[in-house]
């Protein structure tokens, strides 16, 4: 059944009235029409609901049939901080990392990443096709939330916003005394926190690089003897938190 996002103020005695754009998408790309159902997802409550009527001027209303509390979220919120890959690779993480259950995304430009954009020239038009992206991703997974992608920023103002977290890690294939598994060993250690994953570039980190981050109270993990490509990482490091974190 379609999944739609929605904010509990559009909900006017058990009726809700759709913004323009999710009614668009609905009538004329999905070509929903009166009597059909459809899911809408407010957060952790979730309302099974009958189209009444989509008008000409692309104002929607439905029914509520059914409402359910339900969360699809992890125990813990996930922050992201992903070093910029270069291509679509970027695309590829955003995709998955929403699908297993990442709260926000931060990309972050670091002295060893290939794709360094010069200019902003653009980069309002990016940001909006990620987030579209993560929205497609939030849908199809089923998620609760919609994570939000932040604008690209630098990897010293990354490791700040790092320090509004409970917990931070950040991968690096040098480090020889911490291994993922003695931060993440177990549900209790990391439940109900916000976490942060910082993940390299292509090139990975510098040292200097990491020496900022521990400074800052990020914890330098190794996750084994192989090295993983920046793409394979964060399914890697999400794939063991949603098995700790899942309910």
């Amino acid at each position: 059944m379609i999944r739609v996002f929605i904010n509990g103020q559009h909900i006017i005695n058990e009726h809700i009235e759709l913004l323009p754009q999710e009614t668009h998408h609905l009538k004329n790309v999905l070509r929903k029409k009166s009597g059909d159902f459809v899911i809408l997802c407010d957060g952790g409550t979730e309302y099974k609901c009958q189209i009444v009527d989509i008008a000409n001027n692309l104002k929607l209303k439905v029914k509520v049939i059914e409402k359910n509390e339900i969360c699809r979220e992890l125990s813990s919120q996930i922050f992201l901080f992903q070093g910029l890959p270069k291509g679509e690779k970027f695309e590829i993480i955003l995709q998955k990392s929403v699908e297993l259950g990442v709260s926000k995304i931060i990309p972050f430009i670091s002295e060893r990443c290939i794709s360094k954009p010069r200019s902003t020239d653009g980069s309002t038009k990016k940001l909006n096709r990620y987030n579209k992206i993560a929205l497609a991703a939030a849908k199809q997974s089923q998620r609760s939330i919609i994570p939000e992608v932040l604008s690209i920023c630098t990897f010293e103002e990354a490791v700040r916003l790092s320090l509004e977290l409970d917990l931070s890690i950040i991968c690096y294939e040098r480090e020889e005394k911490c291994l993922i598994s003695d931060v993440f060993c177990d549900r209790s250690t990391i439940s109900n926190k916000k976490i942060g994953i910082f993940i390299g570039p292509e090139g990975g980190f510098g040292e200097s690089e990491i020496e900022l981050a521990v400074s800052n109270n990020v914890i330098s993990c190794s996750l084994g003897n192989r090295i993983l490509r920046t793409e394979t990482v964060s399914l890697y490091v999400m794939s063991i938190l949603n098995y700790l974190l899942s309910d």
